[in-house]
């Protein structure tokens, strides 16, 4: 919902639909980890959680790949849209992307870390904890040239606060 509050707002050119799909299915890589190996994905949370390694790290030491891979592949192979596959793969690198795929990869990017803020969805990974305004993300700098001059973003992230608390509140 977030994803596509975010693309509603922005008003660019990412479907507030696509935005929804994107925003319920970037973690698939987690659940196909978890599926494969239920165990081994709960070492990787613990040292997330105990040894302050990024769950990226985790995963790499643990099955030789990370939940961004092993979505995408998934992704890839299940011939779903090229834009949930670069989604699912760069959401945690913005580096490399195609023109179609930046402003998607962005806007998810944003609604993980505002979601993260507030503890939903985070498995305890801290790894983007060091940025601590969401101008000073990577993700904001693609996104920013493509918003009217006028867009503040400290009205939009106090309106997506709010949605992120009631939403807190629902689960």
């Amino acid at each position: 919902m977030i994803c596509e509050n975010i693309a509603k707002k922005f008003q660019l050119d990412v479907r507030p639909e696509i935005a929804y799909m994107v925003g319920l299915m970037h973690d698939t890589g987690k659940m196909l980890l978890c599926q494969i190996d239920p165990e081994g994905y709960g070492e990787a949370i613990a040292a997330v959680q105990e040894e302050g390694k990024s769950l990226i790290q985790a995963e790499h030491e643990l099955f030789g790949c990370d939940n961004c891979l092993a979505g995408y592949i998934f992704a890839k192979n299940g011939n779903l849209p090229h834009i949930l596959q670069m989604s699912i793969a760069h959401q945690h690198d913005l580096d490399d992307l195609d023109d179609d795929s930046k402003n998607m990869v962005s806007i998810l990017a944003i609604a993980d870390h505002l979601c993260h803020k507030e503890s939903i969805g985070s498995d305890g990974d801290r790894a983007d904890a060091r940025i601590q305004t969401l101008s000073a993300h990577p993700a904001w700098k693609i996104l920013r040239p493509s918003l009217p001059p006028s867009f503040s973003i400290t009205k939009f992230a106090s309106e997506l606060n709010k949605e992120i608390s009631v939403i807190k509140e629902e689960l």
